[in-house]
């Protein structure tokens, strides 16, 4: 449970930023109250969680130690995705929690411009942050059904055309398909599993929406 509200600090600050980016190019106030009510209802959730890691009986110095690092790459890569949002609308630096890291991220952006070096970037960013996730946070969810009700809410904000008549994300393949690029190998139908490893990662990935955020 201290895991998982520790991560949605991610989530609450981004959409938060977005919110404000959205109503800066539109000059409408509907959505941010709304989402900046929701982040600052998670940072009193969030203080309190630390206070538990601080001064909470029971609590193993090793969990402590794990939790702290868990909160620490949290806040990195929060700061991470808002300075590239804040890289075409600086408001939204309000909303990272080192707004000065979040501007050096921000400035990189900027840097890269748009092309590969920027798509670049991005997946090797998402990569490393999926891979924090994965090894600083327990298997097991808290709260599996609350985490499908939330992931069921962030696909809710994806634009339709990214998705098929069922209701399922395209793959990137069927992406660069409709948009004229050529099929590669490497989005090709991936193997049956075969090894128990493959199986294992077969039913892990089965089971990824019991944590909204692998």
């Amino acid at each position: 449970m201290l895991e998982e509200v520790l991560v949605t600090e991610m989530l609450t600050r981004v959409v938060a930023a977005l919110a404000c980016g959205l109503e800066t190019e539109s000059e409408a106030k509907e959505i941010s109250p709304v989402t900046q009510a929701v982040q600052t209802s998670h940072l009193e959730v969030r203080n309190r969680v630390q206070q538990v890691m601080l001064f909470g009986r029971g609590n193993s110095v090793h969990d402590v130690v794990r939790l702290n690092r868990l909160r620490q790459g949290v806040e990195r890569w929060t700061d991470a995705m808002v300075g590239r949002m804040a890289s075409d609308c600086p408001l939204m630096l309000q909303f990272a929690i080192d707004p000065s890291r979040a501007s050096d991220y921000a400035q990189e952006a900027r840097d890269y411009g748009q092309g590969s070096a920027r798509n670049t970037s991005a997946y090797l960013m998402n990569a490393a942050m999926h891979d924090l996730l994965r090894r600083r946070t327990s298997h097991l969810a808290a709260f599996p059904r609350a985490n499908r009700m939330i992931a069921q809410s962030v696909m809710q904000m994806f634009r339709p055309e990214l998705f098929d008549d069922a209701g399922t994300m395209k793959s990137v393949w069927l992406h660069r398909y409709e948009n004229g690029g050529e099929l590669k190998d490497q989005y090709s139908k991936p193997a049956e599993p075969h090894t128990v490893q493959e199986v294992n990662r077969a039913e892990a990935d089965d089971a990824q929406f019991e944590r909204w955020y692998i």
